[in-house]
């Protein structure tokens, strides 16, 4: 009765998971093509994503927003000089704006199911 292992997976449509995590219908399919975000091709054009997967994703994401922050965050006092605190927000944005930067654990995204077999190459 109260088994989720027994429920059946609900599919939500790329506009659908789009929605749901607060981007764009195109953001998720490029998510999907780079394997961050699982989904099963369903015909040639159209994908279907698990509810768990997006929202096991979404939760990914926001750890990773909540990480950023923390990583931003600068001390600043009232006595601060305002050119330096300037350089230090200068140093902290363009670290943030690096081509290279790790991307935090979107490659290593843990994906339940069949879905992490049928995912899109990258």
């Amino acid at each position: 009765m109260g088994d989720e292992t027994s429920r059946p997976a609900v599919a939500l449509t790329s506009q659908q998971a789009a929605d749901l995590l607060g981007v764009s219908r195109p953001t998720v399919k490029r998510w999907i093509e780079r394997g961050e975000l699982p989904a099963e091709l369903v015909g040639k054009r159209f994908h279907r994503l698990r509810l768990d997967d997006v929202l096991r994703y979404r939760e990914a994401r926001r750890q990773r927003q909540y990480e950023a922050l923390a990583a931003t965050a600068v001390e600043i006092d009232a006595g601060d000089d305002p050119e330096a605190v300037l350089a230090q927000l200068r140093a902290v944005r363009r670290t943030l704006a690096r081509p290279g930067r790790p991307a935090g654990p979107a490659g290593s995204f843990p994906a339940s199911g069949d879905a992490a077999e049928s995912r899109s190459a990258p």
